[in-house]
């Protein structure tokens, strides 16, 4: 990820790709308190979407689905990828698609 993210917003972007992906919020925290760095959320993020790709192909679409992942990228991080890193750029897909909404969302309620 290029952009240093504030704290809020990375805890903000993990609790609605819990949300979204349907996933303990717990996977996103340490110590009760959401991540707070943008490599252990992609991290983590990676790992989850790892275990989606294996065993849980659906759960994985819906959550892709909801938060409006361009298809177009979806199928590029997928087919086009390098194999060992096909669940990174996923990962890497899902957190720019979230820090977006995030970041207009805060924009705006201001």
């Amino acid at each position: 990820m290029s952009d240093i993210q504030k704290p809020k917003e990375i805890q903000q972007c993990a609790a609605l790709i819990s949300k979204h992906f349907d996933i303990e919020p717990n996977e996103f925290q340490t110590n009760g308190e959401f991540l707070t760095s943008n490599e252990t959320l992609l991290t983590t993020l990676t790992r989850v979407i790892s275990y989606m790709l294996e065993k849980d192909m659906t759960r994985l679409m819906n959550g892709l689905y909801r938060i409006d992942v361009d298809e177009n990228d979806f199928k590029k991080a997928l087919f086009e990828s390098n194999p060992d890193k096909v669940s990174e750029n996923i990962a890497l897909l899902i957190i720019k698609r979230q820090l977006q909404k995030v970041k207009f969302r805060n924009q705006y309620s201001e």
